[in-house]
């Protein structure tokens, strides 16, 4: 078996710019975007410009995207 991955693990990385997704009046887009996202197995997401100063909406996205560490 040829092995080419010099017993590396892929890992998958997402950079989405998501600006205004906090500020949207229509969760469900919000909602349906995320669980897109969590669809695509994505090992680490770097999201930008969420616009989350607060710690409750950081707690917000962190709960709905199910992530293990956020900063």
């Amino acid at each position: 078996m040829n092995n080419n991955n010099n017993g590396l693990t892929p890992l998958s990385i997402s950079t989405i710019n998501c600006r205004g997704l906090i500020k949207t009046t229509k969760t469900n887009i919000r909602n349906a975007f995320i669980r897109y996202l969590r669809s695509q197995s994505l090992d680490i997401v770097c999201s930008q410009e969420s616009h989350a100063t607060t710690p409750e909406l950081k707690s917000m996205l962190h709960t709905q995207f199910q992530g293990k560490y956020s900063i």
